[in-house]
């Protein structure tokens, strides 16, 4: 039975409608709430709204038969009349739950050429997030995890309300600060972003997430020399071997296009970022070093849209490096083709060809 605890919600609109609308209706709607609760959620609440304006419609129309039997010579209502009048409601209110939209997600990022990026559906994530969360809401850490998991379906706005929500409860968090600078960051709110991870790293300056995500938005607001501070006081603090290459992978590039170059390739022949690790910055690192060419860095099996963003923003960033302008361009409009709008590579691409304008 706990496999349909998702239609108690939906109880006063089911029990308005005929048998077979309601077997087809909640069939439907489980098959949908197999993918998580997210579209659920907002069909309740887009119904909740039709439901109010039904209710008026059927008010009115009530109004109308109660006068009909009032006024004189118009006769006696028939006593057939309220149930035929509740039989077309039940109809009215079955079309509009059929006709209900399928929970399209939510809009992200709207790009500067229009494209809208939009959220995926929970695949189970946040509805356990939510769950844990509801057994205990004063959590912080219950509730940052659900944030985390609204980022994982790139639900980012929504959490960055989860975790403003955390700061009203623990407001000098650093953690919270953190994650919502990164999130602020993905939907492209770089203010925002900046005063967030300036202020967690106020509060705890040993957060690696703090220093890392303020040298990506220092980054891409061209201050490279701040980049690269942050970068540099990021990668001693890497948790795990592909974090740590990527930081040293934007402390090269931050110190490259700061103009220290000497210094950049001093901290690369250091191997700072020794540990074995198979990640896009990995395979970056290797064309900073003139261990691959640029027409290698791809592999068959780089086809997903973060790591073909990532990759191309990197070998783009070579070539500008280099003084290569045109081949810079290219590689960048390639990590914006690839549609993995999340990634630091592509934020950074749609900055550099504004740039390259």
């Amino acid at each position: 039975m706990e496999n349909l605890v998702f239609l108690v919600p939906f109880i006063p609109f089911i029990a308005m409608l005929p048998p077979a609308f309601a077997a087809m209706w909640i069939a439907n709607r489980w098959i949908k709430s197999r993918d998580g609760g997210t579209e659920l959620r907002a069909e309740l609440s887009a119904l909740r709204d039709d439901l109010a304006a039904l209710r008026q419609l059927q008010s009115e129309t009530q109004e109308r038969l109660d006068f009909t039997e009032r006024v004189p010579g118009r006769g006696a209502r028939r006593p057939q009349a309220a149930p035929v009048m509740a039989g077309r409601w039940s109809l009215i209110v079955a079309a509009a739950l059929a006709a209900a939209p399928l929970g399209a997600q939510s809009v992200q990022y709207r790009s500067p050429a229009g494209v809208e990026y939009r959220a995926q559906r929970d695949t189970g994530a946040i509805a356990r997030a939510e769950s844990a969360l509801a057994a205990d809401p004063k959590n912080v850490d219950r509730l940052i995890a659900l944030g985390v998991a609204q980022s994982g379906a790139r639900q980012f706005r929504e959490a960055i309300e989860t975790f403003t929500r955390g700061l009203k409860m623990a407001p000098n968090n650093a953690l919270l600060y953190r994650w919502r600078g990164h999130r602020y960051l993905s939907v492209r709110e770089f203010d925002r972003a900046l005063d967030d991870l300036t202020r967690g790293a106020r509060l705890d300056s040993t957060i690696y997430g703090i220093w890392y995500h303020l040298g990506i938005v220092r980054f891409a607001r061209g201050d490279f020399a701040g980049a690269a501070n942050a970068f540099t006081r990021a990668q001693p603090r890497a948790p795990d071997a592909a974090e740590l290459a990527g930081a040293t992978d934007w402390l090269w590039m931050s110190l490259s296009r700061a103009g220290r170059g000497g210094e950049a390739h001093a901290m690369l022949d250091r191997h700072p970022d020794s540990l074995p690790v198979t990640n896009a910055y990995a395979q970056r690192l290797k064309l900073y070093r003139g261990q691959t060419s640029p027409d290698s860095v791809f592999t068959p099996a780089d086809t997903a849209d973060i790591q073909v963003a990532t990759l191309s923003y990197g070998i783009g960033n070579w070539y500008l490096v280099r003084g290569d302008t045109t081949r810079a361009r290219t590689w960048f409009e390639r990590s914006v083709r690839s549609g993995g709008w999340p990634a630091f590579g592509f934020i950074v691409s749609e900055i550099e060809l504004k740039r390259l304008r």
